[in-house]
């Protein structure tokens, strides 16, 4: 027996009196299980004998699995016998033994599995999560076992379908799971001795389960009727409608025989064409009716006559027979005969022509009820001839039961009857069986899924209803299969039930959890207090002897409660350190930052490291290197604040010397603890590696493929301080702060670092060095390329001059090879006439060049072919310099330069002819050699430019030095366009001599190019054009001044002819009109006569004055000095006050005038001209002009401005144009100008405009119509 609770075990032994009781118990609670069974099946949603099994084994061991047996065989032994009326058998008992064997060894398994995990618990039962693996354990692991072998005897033995064994193990499964979940731990508390659990607590445990459980059986029993009543009515329902379709067809069949019963009793003799014409719509319109026939009586007497007859109505075949196809004739031992005469439809029921209905004794007792009632008789089921045996009936008619006793048969298919019941019935799958209640034969059968349901469940849920017609009943019988039964009250029963279970179970463990508690909860007080009392010691010797200091606050009030020995000692408390602030320990900043770092703590409930901070103390500033840690209750509220402080003022000194050292460092270096995460990186890491402030992982830099290998050599380099290793570069590669590899090399040493052992890893890039061995192979293989590829010769030597290489082309154009070269000395390559043979072979270019340890550039030398042919060449000899400074050898490159030498010398030979041509026309030419830009001249281009013959030296630039400034980029622009043609160009520009005279010259040239269009050089003649362009540029001025004088003349002439004569020409007709009309004018008439006049008289005075003064400015010279623009504008406006005064005008200066280089006398007409146009102009009752000055393009521009009308779009067209006013605006203008005013015609601004004009200066307006108009004008 297991020991639940601590209490003594008893003895495990055979007592077949608890056996007996376990047998019984088993029984009784498994009827109450059967109570709660959902019909019909063994498996329930509850089964309570379960847990008395479970309970029963783990309290009094192995030997109640017999008792087990005993009542699981019982219940399950009356359940078989029940389903098979009682009827027994050794296939039930088989079927008892099964079930009653899986129950029993399930209940063993259950307790096993319990007491091997209990065995780790010291075998006690005391706490809630005990309950829990007894119920997992016992119930839905435990119980499979039944469920599976209680199912499976089930299936095989033929008691169940294949198909039910899930749903049934399932159900099995449930129902034993929640009676070991509800029973077994309430039985397992109940069991124990007083002493372990009192009555009283038993008591409390059992009483509130007992209720629910009266409670549980009442409401399942009230849930079960209301169930079971829906689901007959749902039957009901749809076997009233199956019921009413047949009857209604029968009575339809029934009714559709009577008119043919009425053709026969309304003719004394119906042709076979008048029955076919009559009875096949009737046939047609039935699916049901296979034959319509008509039976005459006939005797024996009359047998022969009445086959003659038919024979000679188109029946020469016709006999009469009974149903085993055998003639019967007058010599048959019947004196009547009831054969079948007329028949419709005849295609199949040929056959049944002549057939004596009399002859079968089931269709002669319809015959002769039917004679004897005189009423329509339906037959009991029959196979029909016509249809191979397929079951039908038939319903007769009497012809005239007064008067004949033939008859008139139906024959009908049954099938048809019930197709659209059979189509309801699929849909809500119900089996129908029909029986003739009159016979007892079998009518119809539909569905066979309950063939195997007991007699009690199929009375219980089956419907009957009763069909009758012809004086025959039909009894239908409608029974719903097991699965139907079972799944409906299962969706609706099992849930709630299932709930309530449930409900009941967890209540159950609830109670038994609270006992236990209970039962418990004071020697768990006595053994936690003494537990603290143990720990609060325990706790005290730690901290005291701790060697960092510890300061405890509580949370609440965050006032000391605990300092250990060290945190008294440090701080220097002598009395008790409870209740003590944070200003009993820090100055006033630092206790402000103690408490937000403990209220940072309590309010997000983690440690928090606050890392090294410069406190004093009173042993003064010390280092300390704190940290946070909050304390948490029983109910998980923090209620202590404990701070701990490492002194860490040595390390951090130590730390700052290194600092100091290390920062300057150009290679990485990093500080690695033992977790592989990176202390501390100098800035040169933070600029290398994607690095941040925190403790950055080293997988951070190190790829995934080296970095389990490195930390390995981490821990290795922490566990020996003294070793000390070098990675090499190849072997690890880092990921840079751009994410790309890079190889490196790391030096690791060991250190302790503030107080902790680490590895100090010193990084070294090695992306240099690898990219430059890259180049460098990848250089050699490029120059060995290019050496070999290349059409001059090259060869190189060491140091005692011995050849170490030769390329092909020196080997072809020698004609050696390369082995006769190679490792020999060559200094006879050297021409003779070059190294003389009195001469040491020190002084061989080679060993020059290597001597002073710099390269010789020979030209115009030679080379000895093997024939002992010279070769012309320029070489250079370079010498291979190692970096110790020593010399290693040389390399020699040579040109072949023998078509070059032929090519000079014919360019000399044309040279000399083209010297002769140029002396004798004054030309001069020249040439510029692109490649080594150097321009050549020959003696007249000297001439030309002053030079003296042979002193200029130099190239393009040196040429450009001598053009003209002004000239220098044209001719660059021009030079640098045609540097990738071949076309001749020329152009004419200036040049200035040494000795600073300016010449104009003529040059053509054109540039020589090679293939890919870059220059090679460029030549050309030039000749001196000076006096040719001075007399150009002469005519040219000339003919402008002929031209502005001629215009002026024109525009004078015009301007006279505008201001002067017509104004002339209308005062001689005004006083020519006057005299005319003198007579006849009145006195108003004379004024205004008078005033017209006067008007053109002033026009003429103001225009006259107006042209001799533009004459004066067109006709004065331009003379320019400095002016006080201020001093102009005020006295022209205090000389103009009076009239301001009078008229209203407010004109004022509105920003401050600068001092301009220009004419007084001019400046002074421009204001005035402005201003009285400003004034005329405005038609405002307060006139206002406003005078400035503002800057454009760094130039004042000064502005006069007025609040008038504007100018329209037409005036401003009209008057300024091309930002000048000129004479042009006169022959425009219209008559309603000139009829204002003087000083309304633009005569003044024509005066302004010219004098602008004078002093280059420049006028436009602006201005926006309505609202004003600003003329400006710059000088």
């Amino acid at each position: 027996m297991i020991n639940w609770l601590g209490n003594e075990s008893t003895e495990m032994r055979f007592d077949a009196a608890q056996i007996a009781v376990v047998a019984v118990a088993y029984h009784a609670l498994a009827q109450l299980g059967l109570y709660f069974a959902i019909p019909p099946g063994f498996a329930t949603v509850f089964w309570p004998a379960s847990g008395v099994a479970l309970a029963a084994v783990m309290l009094r061991g192995p030997w109640m699995m017999l008792g087990v047996l005993l009542g699981s065989f019982s219940v399950n032994l009356y359940i078989s016998l029940q389903l098979n009326d009682f009827a027994i058998g050794a296939a039930n008992v088989m079927v008892a033994l099964g079930i009653a064997c899986s129950s029993a060894l399930q209940a063993g398994l259950g307790a096993w599995l319990i007491s091997c995990w209990l065995k780790r618990q010291n075998g006690r039962l005391t706490q809630l999560r005990h309950l829990l693996v007894l119920v997992g354990l016992g119930g839905p692991v435990g119980c499979m076992l039944a469920a599976t072998g209680g199912t499976t005897i089930l299936v095989v033995t033929g008691v169940m379908l294949p198909e039910q064994w899930w749903h049934n193990w399932v159900m099995w499964w449930l129902g034993d799971t929640l009676g070991v979940v509800v029973i077994a731990p309430a039985l397992v508390i109940v069991a124990q001795s007083p002493k372990s659990v009192s009555i009283l607590r038993k008591t409390q445990v059992c009483i509130p389960l007992a209720v629910l459980f009266i409670l549980l059986a009442f409401g399942y029993s009230r849930f079960e009727s209301h169930t079971l009543e829906r689901f007959d009515k749902e039957i009901n329902n749809l076997t009233d409608g199956a019921y009413l379709d047949v009857q209604s067809k029968l009575m339809d069949y029934e009714r559709s025989l009577v008119g043919v019963v009425s053709l026969f009793r309304s003719s004394e003799y119906v042709t076979d064409e008048e029955f076919a014409n009559h009875t096949i719509p009737l046939i047609n319109s039935s699916p049901s009716l296979v034959a319509l026939q008509w039976v005459p009586r006939v005797t024996r007497d009359q047998l022969a006559a009445f086959v003659a007859q038919a024979r000679s109505n188109e029946l020469p075949t016709y006999t009469i027979h009974n149903a085993e196809n055998i003639e019967l004739t007058e010599t048959a031992e019947r004196d009547v005969f009831y054969p079948v005469r007329y028949v419709r439809p005849l295609q199949g029921n040929d056959m049944v022509l002549g057939f004596d209905m009399y002859s079968n004794q089931v269709r002669r007792n319809v015959i002769d009820l039917v004679l004897t009632s005189g009423r329509s008789v339906a037959s009991a089921p029959i196979d029909l001839l016509q249809l191979d045996n397929e079951k039908g009936f038939l319903i007769i008619f009497p012809q005239h039961p007064a008067k004949s006793k033939n008859i008139i048969v139906g024959v009908f298919k049954v099938r048809p009857v019930f197709r659209t019941v059979t189509h309801q019935l699929a849909s809500f799958p119900l089996d129908l069986t029909v029986t003739d209640a009159n016979s007892g034969d079998e009518v119809f059968q539909w569905g066979g899924k309950s063939a195997g349901v007991n007699h009690l469940i199929e009375d219980r849920f089956s419907v009957v209803k009763t069909v009758a017609f012809g004086q025959r009943t039909w009894i239908m019988k409608f029974t719903p299969p097991l699965e139907l039964i079972s799944g409906y009250l299962y969706r609706n029963m099992a849930p709630l039930l299932i709930a309530a279970i449930a409900f009941i179970g967890l209540s159950s463990l609830f109670l038994l959890s609270t006992a236990l508690s209970a039962m418990t909860l004071e020697d768990e007080l006595q053994t936690k207090e003494s537990d603290l009392k143990e720990e609060e010691n325990f706790l005290n010797t730690v901290l005291n002897n701790l060697p960092c200091y510890v300061d405890v606050r509580e949370a609440e009030t965050l006032s000391c409660v605990k300092l250990n020995r060290l945190a008294k000692e440090f701080w220097q408390i002598n009395t008790s350190e409870r209740g003590l602030g944070y200003d009993a320990f820090y100055d006033s900043e630092e206790a402000t930052f103690q408490r937000e770092e403990d209220l940072r703590t309590i309010k997000t409930g983690n440690k928090i490291e606050i890392g090294i901070r410069k406190i004093a103390t009173p042993n003064g500033y010390k280092w300390l290197k704190a940290k946070k840690v909050p304390i948490f209750d029983g109910n998980n509220n923090i209620k202590y604040v404990l701070s701990i402080y490492d002194d860490v003022t040595e390390q951090k000194e130590e730390h700052e010397t290194f600092n100091s050292v290390v920062e300057n460092l150009p290679n990485a270096l990093l500080i690695v603890n033992e977790y592989s995460r990176i202390e501390y990186a100098n800035p040169a890491a933070y600029k290398k590696f994607p690095l941040d402030r925190k403790l950055t992982p080293l997988s951070r830099i190190i790829p995934e493929k080296f970095h389990h290998k490195h930390a390995e050599l981490f821990k290795q380099f922490i566990a020996q301080p003294e070793s000390k290793q070098m990675a090499p570069g190849r072997d690890l590669l880092a990921v840079d702060i751009n994410g790309e590899e890079i190889p490196v090399e790391i030096t690791l040493t060991s250190l302790v670092w503030l107080g902790r052992a680490c590895v100090m890893a010193t990084i070294h890039d090695l992306s240099d060095r690898h990219r430059a061995e890259q180049a460098e192979i990848e250089a050699k293989h490029f120059f060995s390329s290019l050496l070999n590829d290349m059409g001059e010769s090259i060869w190189s030597v060491n140091a005692e001059g011995i050849a170490t290489y030769v390329n092909p082309a020196l080997c072809e154009q020698l004609g050696y090879s390369a082995d006769e070269l190679v490792g020999k000395n060559v200094d006879h390559l050297i021409g003779a006439s070059e190294q003389n043979d009195n001469l040491l072979a020190s002084l061989n270019p080679v060993y020059v060049a290597m001597h002073k340890q710099d390269k010789v550039v020979e030209r115009n030398k030679t080379l000895i072919a093997k024939n002992k042919r010279a070769v012309p060449v320029d070489y250079i000899v370079t010498p291979q310099i190692n970096l110790a400074g020593g010399i290693e050898g040389a390399v020699v490159v040579a040109a072949d330069v023998s078509e070059r030498i032929a090519a000079l010398e014919r360019l000399q030979a044309q040279h000399e002819l083209i010297s002769l041509g140029l002396d004798a026309s004054g030309l001069g030419s020249w040439q510029w050699i692109a490649d080594i830009d150097q321009i050549i001249c020959d003696d007249n281009l000297h001439r030309i430019f002053g030079m003296p013959i042979g002193t200029f030296v130099g190239g393009y630039r040196e040429f450009l030095a001598l053009v003209h400034p002004d000239d220098r980029e044209r001719v660059e622009t021009v030079t640098n366009k045609h540097s990738h043609t071949t076309n001749l160009y020329e152009i004419i520009y200036r040049i200035v001599r040494p000795d600073g005279l300016v010449r104009w010259i003529h040059v053509r040239a054109k540039y020589l190019i090679d293939k890919a269009a870059n220059p090679i050089k460029m030549q050309g003649v030039a000749w001196d054009c000076t006096s040719n362009k001075q007399m150009e540029l002469e005519l040219k001025k000339n003919e402008k001044t002929i031209d502005g004088v001629n215009k002026q003349f024109v525009d004078y002439s015009d301007m006279v002819n505008k201001q002067v004569l017509q104004p002339t020409q209308q005062a001689v007709e005004v006083g020519e009109q006057l005299l005319r009309n003198l007579e006849k004018l009145s006195t108003e008439e004379m004024a205004n006569t008078l005033r017209e006049l006067n008007y053109i008289n002033a026009s003429i005075v103001h225009r006259v004055s107006d042209l001799s003064l533009y004459a004066a400015i067109v006709g004065a010279r331009d003379s320019k000095e400095p002016v006080e623009t201020v001093e102009i504008v005020n006295n022209l406006l205090n000389t103009l006050l009076p009239i301001f005064k009078v008229a209203n005008i407010d004109c004022r200066i509105e920003t401050p005038l600068p001092r301009v280089n220009a004419s007084a006398q001019y400046l002074e007409e421009i204001f005035k001209r402005l201003i009285d146009n400003a004034i005329t102009h405005n038609n405002s009752e307060v006139k206002k002009v406003r005078i400035g000055c503002g800057v454009r393009d760094g130039q004042p521009v000064f502005y006069v401005a007025d609040n008038g009308k504007g100018l329209s779009a037409a005036d401003k067209q009209r008057w300024f144009t091309d930002s000048k006013v000129s004479m042009k605006n006169e022959s425009t203008q219209d008559k309603s100008a000139q009829d204002k005013s003087p000083a309304d015609e633009p005569m003044s601004l024509i005066i302004v405009a010219t004098i602008v004009d004078k002093l280059n200066g420049k006028l436009w307006a602006e201005d926006e119509e309505g609202r004003g108009t600003v003329v400006y004008f710059a000088v």
